[in-house]
């Protein structure tokens, strides 16, 4: 299992393991679907909470289209020197990760502009698993717009794909 904090995130040192509570915790099937959004480091996954209140004091809530993930926590720099402030411990993730498990409101399960926009601002790779696939977004993809061919996202789920050691594939 993971370790859980008051805040409602979490870290998983077993990256399938986050991944199916991240999906789980989406209510995919359900009217209450939300997105929910981790940084991947080298040692795991950091689940962010999905609701809550921000560094600045602002309170938030992730939707059925939408995960925040700016200001959730602190952050500094990009790419290499990205940095969150998770829970009191800063890591540097190496790539970020989210659910779609909303495809009925007109957009599908694949990544968006905005995505792709957050994927940039952070300078390092980002995914997204949806209810069919997963998709993958490396650092070529964000500088020619172009997004990976989709993986069928039962691999993720059920370990046979793992991010963490290929994250190399994604530069």
């Amino acid at each position: 299992g993971g370790k859980f904090y008051p805040d409602g995130s979490a870290f998983f040192t077993n990256e399938t393991q986050a991944y199916n509570y991240m999906w789980k915790n989406s209510n995919y099937g359900k009217s209450n679907t939300v997105e929910n959004f981790a940084f991947i480091t080298k040692n795991g996954v950091a689940v962010l909470p999905t609701h809550g209140v921000k560094a600045n004091g602002k309170a938030f809530q992730n939707t059925s289209n939408s995960a925040e993930w700016y200001g959730v926590y602190r952050t500094q720099g990009q790419g290499s020197t990205f940095a969150v402030d998770f829970n009191g411990t800063w890591i540097y993730p190496i790539a970020s990760f989210h659910t779609h498990p909303d495809s009925g409101y007109g957009a599908n399960e694949s990544p968006d502009g905005w995505d792709m926009q957050a994927f940039r601002g952070m300078g390092i790779p980002g995914f997204i698993l949806g209810p069919t696939y997963f998709y993958a977004t490396s650092m070529s993809d964000l500088r020619n717009n172009t997004i990976e061919a989709p993986y069928p996202a039962q691999n993720l789920l059920n370990g046979n794909i793992l991010i963490i050691p290929n994250i190399g594939l994604f530069k």
